[in-house]
């Protein structure tokens, strides 16, 4: 899926140094692997971090590995007042760095066509 991303992502990445590059994939690849284990509340689970919750509905994580923290400082899951549902995510780089995903118009458990899922060459 990193990829896919990637590929997409390359015609605008071209004048952004290699290095940066890697490092947005990587911290993309952190927050998609983790993107299940917070959907079915399990946020404490992890052992790359350490949750805890903050006032607003808000979980935070912080990475426990000291060089894992040069990547990526904390991320917040902010919770939707809608049981199981994750409002926005934020990846911080550092204090004034951040990445933000936000999740518009949820449906749950919605009927998703066979074709979706087929192979693409």
């Amino acid at each position: 899926m990193i990829l896919e991303i990637a590929l997409v992502l390359l015609p605008f990445l071209k004048c952004i140094r290699l290095d940066i590059i890697l490092y947005l994939l990587q911290s993309m690849q952190v927050v998609v692997q983790e993107i299940t284990q917070w959907l079915s509340g399990r946020f404490d689970e992890n052992p790359a971090f350490t949750a805890k919750l903050a006032p607003g509905r808000v979980i935070v994580l912080v990475p426990k590995d000291e060089s894992f923290a040069r990547l990526i400082q904390r991320i917040e899951v902010h919770l939707s007042d809608r049981p199981a549902i994750i409002k926005s995510v934020m990846i911080f780089e550092s204090e004034d760095t951040f990445t933000k995903l936000d999740f518009k118009d949820v449906i749950i458990n919605q009927k998703l066509d066979d074709v979706l899922f087929r192979k693409v060459r």
